[in-house]
């Protein structure tokens, strides 16, 4: 793979799964390194997508503050 498409690139596998008290919660896990994050709301998952998608100064996707 060329660099380029390493810094462009992102998967994630996405579960969504439904609590007792009807609550719909979300998580993430980065198949490359394993990395999992937990969301109390689809929101929540939303804003961490788009945090790893915007461009900044720096390149795409600075880390966000997301809560799980």
């Amino acid at each position: 793979m060329g660099e380029s498409f390493k810094t462009n690139y992102r998967a994630y596998l996405v579960r969504c799964w439904c609590e007792a008290d009807g609550a719909w919660r979300f998580s993430t896990e980065d198949p490359h390194t394993g990395e999992k994050r937990g969301f109390r709301d689809f929101q929540a998952l939303v804003s961490y997508l788009r945090s790893k998608t915007q461009k900044t100064d720096g390149g795409i996707g600075n880390e966000p503050n997301v809560q799980s």
